[in-house]
């Protein structure tokens, strides 16, 4: 990494700047995989690799290398200069100044005169500081939207709306950047009134142009502003009357049927689309809006024309599928065949049309089985994988499947019957040496399919494993080979049978299980495969057999008042550990909610880790005690990606707005079922996001707090305040940490760098006997 870092210095001294920063590009790839991170050196490299953008008036790139530096070193004096110096170049001053503001903090005596140099000429009469004063502007927007597009063709919306802004205050009217401003601002940010605002400037300045007239149709019928959406549509085809492209003609015609089917008038949106049918029978998007139109009639007709309906469903079917096969990856087209299959009767038409066209295959019903879960269309699904089995036996992809589908339902006895059914019928298959016999015999004492709940309410602690067999030799460096993928398939499958049996409670199953499994991990990148998920799950439970001995005292745990743990892997964690609350003891029973946001309970959302969550929170009897431990994905992945896209103005209201939704879902449970619920803060594991998860859990420790005070959740609602003792100070001689904050997690709270060891518990005791004894009063 040093080297290709001093290659890129030389290289920048020859003037050399592209292949600089190919060489920091180099430095920077290496460094980002090493262990620990070289936070310094990579932010050096990332500073570096701004300057020689900035060579290039690649500013935009320039000033995102200077905050990726920050990120890194936030006092790195060379990259808040450069961060200033990109804003600057492209006349953004006002976060020039506050660049070079914040480096005067950080830079020696020299460096001081620098930053007021380049500060005092912020104050200045504004200049084109791309050309030296002199009045360029039609150059300066050239060279923006040139910078603009190559921003947005790295899907990074933040740095293009900046830009575009930009550029408006330089050219309000310039046509380019209203058009893409506003699409950004309506597809990425969803900000319909301000995408609208764009379009209209857009059309008072530039009216014949039809794009401005598409646009703002496009945000009011997503506005349910049906008239205003279909006079703009009508306006933009007399734009278009003369414009040799006659796709964009029937593309507008389209919009104009979708404009009728979206305000209930499915007659008149089927005449728009058949007349670009009759033109054009292979034209996909009046094809998906013939199929509407077929479907919300065969809807109509179930009760007094069955038969008629059913031939409409069929049709709307057949050509939904035809669009789907021309379009696989389109949101819309897979939606529309999902609602079809949804629908009473679906997974029958589906097998129909399937087989009229000799497409039954277990390929075929397994693609539209995954497609349909995606829209939480969960019975179907299974429905779909088990007759995929039937057609394919062998495959452990399958039944890999239709397991997580009877988990996304909350349906653990099924999904276990369904594991142990594939193991069963196929004992010969293996992975890494370890066969479907060889797992058979640990579980043969287990017959889930003699529960009669989905979930045992009192799983049996004491029952014991059957004997293994003998273990397969272990595989040494030299026959080691990569797994294929029905090879990691099938250990995902065992893998994931692991994870069941220790949700549901059936510890002793554990210890032999992983004993079985864990070589076969051994020299193998399983993170890096297609089952990282489920090797990240059996990871943790493995670690935690390691650190905390299983089963956790069986008499103990059976005897105990359960307390529900809703999560995700966060809380695999605290599992089936003991505490005492309200002068009982009490056992942490985990209730799974695998890969779920926060975000995905906006009302939008047909994700299934939002089915799977209320799958969950039904299974969780009325009067229950809860600890709700959600946020951590949202803190991982989400927050910043919608500040990014625009979404937010910041990371405090993307946070305020994704705690809202929270809160507002335990009330309703609270209120409905009776429940007391202690909320768990998003633990800080890791170095990357513990600036994000410390602010996330500020606004979240607030918002519970102030709903606690409600008069209608006097004693329900409780926050767990134990985030502080997590942290400690880092070593003043460590390397400054991943997000530049100088906090890490307590050695004896790690469990895998990913996940909180069960020591923690000890802190979650202590929080839950200081909420109830300062149980807020109500209001």
């Amino acid at each position: 990494m040093q080297d290709a870092k001093d290659n890129g210095n030389a290289l920048i001294a020859q003037n050399e700047f592209a292949r600089a920063i190919e060489a920091y590009s180099k430095a920077i790839s290496i460094g980002v995989c090493l262990s620990p991170l070289p936070v310094k050196l990579l932010s050096t490299c990332y500073s570096n690799r701004s300057e020689a953008m900035l060579r290039m008036n690649r500013n935009a790139e320039a000033a995102d290398d200077a905050v990726q530096a920050l990120f890194y070193e936030s006092g790195n004096v060379k990259a808040h200069f450069r961060l200033g110096m990109a804003h600057f170049k492209m006349h953004d001053l006002d976060n020039a100044v506050n660049a070079w503001q914040k480096g005067l903090t950080f830079a020696d005596k020299p460096g001081k005169k620098e930053f007021q140099k380049w500060l005092a000429k912020c104050k200045e009469p504004e200049k084109n500081v791309l050309d030296d004063g002199k009045d360029n502007t039609s150059n300066a927007v050239t060279i923006l939207l040139k910078t603009v597009e190559e921003a947005y063709g790295r899907n990074d919306y933040k740095t293009s709306i900046m830009l575009l802004e930009q550029i408006l205050v330089l050219a309000p009217t310039n046509a380019e950047s209203l058009l893409r401003l506003g699409e950004i601002t309506f597809t990425q940010s969803q900000k319909l009134e301000k995408a609208a605002t764009l379009f209209e400037r857009g059309i008072a300045a530039h009216p014949n142009m039809h794009e401005f007239y598409i646009g703002l149709a496009d945000v009011q019928l997503q506005l349910k502003n049906y008239q205003t959406a279909l006079d703009n549509y009508r306006i933009a085809l007399e734009c278009l009357a003369q414009s040799p492209n006659a796709a964009e003609r029937d593309a507008t015609t389209v919009k104009i049927g979708d404009v009728f089917m979206a305000s209930g008038d499915g007659d008149s949106a089927m005449k728009f689309y058949s007349s670009i049918l009759a033109r054009d029978q292979k034209h996909q998007k009046a094809l998906a809006g013939y199929a509407t139109v077929l479907f919300h009639r065969a809807n109509t007709l179930e009760a007094s024309d069955p038969t008629k309906a059913e031939e409409l469903h069929q049709e709307a079917l057949q050509v939904r599928l035809h669009v789907l096969v021309a379009n696989p990856k389109d949101r819309p087209a897979r939606e529309a065949v999902a609602d079809c299959i949804a629908h009473r009767g679906g997974v029958s038409r589906i097998l129909k049309q399937l087989s009229s066209i000799g497409a039954e295959s277990g390929a075929a019903l397994a693609f539209l089985a995954s497609l349909i879960k995606d829209y939480s269309v969960l019975p179907e699904c299974c429905e779909l994988y088990e007759q995929a089995l039937k057609a394919q036996p062998t495959s452990s992809s399958y039944a890999l499947n239709l397991v997580h589908a009877y988990e996304a339902r909350a349906m653990y006895r099924t999904a276990i019957v369904s594991w142990h059914k594939f193991l069963n019928a196929n004992k010969t298959i293996s992975a890494g040496g370890v066969s479907c016999e060889h797992v058979l015999h640990i579980v043969q004492t287990l017959n889930a399919a003699e529960w009669k709940e989905e979930r045992p309410t009192s799983p049996d602690f004491n029952l014991q494993p059957g004997t293994p067999l003998p273990p397969p030799p272990p595989i040494t460096a030299a026959k080691l080979t990569p797994y294929t993928a029905e090879e990691l398939d099938l250990l995902a499958l065992f893998f994931t049978g692991v994870k069941l049996l220790y949700v549901t409670g059936f510890l002793a199953f554990i210890p032999p299980l992983v004993a079985l499994l864990e070589p076969c991990r051994e020299r193998r990148d399983l993170h890096l495969t297609t089952i990282r998920n489920e090797q990240a799950y059996f990871s943790c439970i493995a670690k935690l057999l390691e650190r905390h001995t299983l089963p956790y005292a069986p008499a103990a745990v059976a005897a105990a008042v359960p307390i529900y743990l809703i999560g995700d892997s966060h809380c695999l964690s605290a599992s089936w550990k003991t505490l005492t609350y309200q002068g009982a003891p009490h056992v942490l029973c985990p209730f799974l909610v695998t890969g779920v946001k926060i975000w995905h309970l906006r009302s939008e959302s047909r994700f299934y880790p939002k089915s799977n969550l209320f799958s969950v929170l039904d299974a969780v009897p009325r009067g229950a005690t809860v600890i709700s431990i959600l946020g951590e994905i949202d803190c991982r992945e989400g927050l910043l990606i919608s500040v990014e896209k625009g979404r937010y103005a910041d990371l405090h209201e993307a946070a305020s707005f994704v705690v809202e939704l929270y809160v507002d879902l335990l009330r309703r449970f609270i209120r409905e079922r009776d429940w007391t619920v202690f909320v768990h803060p998003v633990a800080p594991v890791l170095n990357e996001t513990r600036n994000v998860v410390r602010a996330f859990n500020a606004v979240l420790k607030q918002c519970v707090c102030d709903a606690a005070a409600e008069e209608s959740l006097h004693g329900s609602l409780r926050w767990l305040d134990f985030f502080e003792e997590l942290l400690e100070p880092a070593p003043a001689s460590a390397p400054v940490p991943v997000g530049g904050n100088r906090e890490v997690l307590r050695r004896q709270y790690d469990l895998d760098g990913t996940h909180l060891s069960s020591s923690y518990v000890a802190l979650l005791q202590r929080a839950a006997d200081d909420a109830v004894a300062m149980t807020p009063q109500p209001v």
